[in-house]
């Protein structure tokens, strides 16, 4: 019922509605919680039914404010790999707010470092998508890249890379 509301807003058919639904939560692997209320259902499945919700509505953009940040470690990796796989699979456009430099590297195809609301620098990633980029000596180098930059623009602290 939850991610079919966007459907019921726009006036979707039922027939499309369960098409859309079943497809996306095979693609997220949440179709054993379809029928769960969100208080029987994990962390992870949570925030992918968030994500299937924003799916469904076949939209160019997602915008999401650390979308993973309430995940543990490994739950985070997964997220994070399910949503590169997604963003290639539909086509679609994201922009994610994060403070996490290492989500940013596998998250981003280009990163923008702001400080204090202003974006100061974009850097290309060559790493975008590649979870087992984690285990890559290259992929720390790019994170401490990051660092160094953020240490140079400011003072310490940063705002959302």
């Amino acid at each position: 019922e939850n991610i079919k509301l966007g459907l019921i807003v726009k006036g979707s058919s039922k027939e499309d509605m369960e098409k859309s639904i079943d497809k996306i939560a095979l693609d997220l692997n949440i179709k054993h919680v379809l029928d769960k209320y969100p208080a029987e259902i994990s962390g992870g499945e949570k925030q992918r039914t968030a994500l299937a919700r924003a799916l469904v509505l076949n939209s160019d953009l997602l915008l999401m404010d650390e979308p993973s940040s309430a995940l543990d470690s490994i739950n985070k990796e997964n997220f994070q790999n399910i949503l590169c796989k997604i963003q290639e699979q539909y086509n679609m456009s994201y922009i994610i707010v994060t403070h996490n430099i290492e989500e940013a590297v596998i998250l981003g195809k280009k990163i923008a470092i702001m400080i204090d609301g202003e974006i100061k620098e974009i850097i290309n990633n060559p790493y975008y998508g590649q979870g087992e980029a984690r285990k890559n000596y290259n992929f720390f180098d790019k994170c401490n890249e990051i660092r160094t930059i953020l240490e140079r623009l400011g003072d310490g602290t940063y705002d959302k890379i």
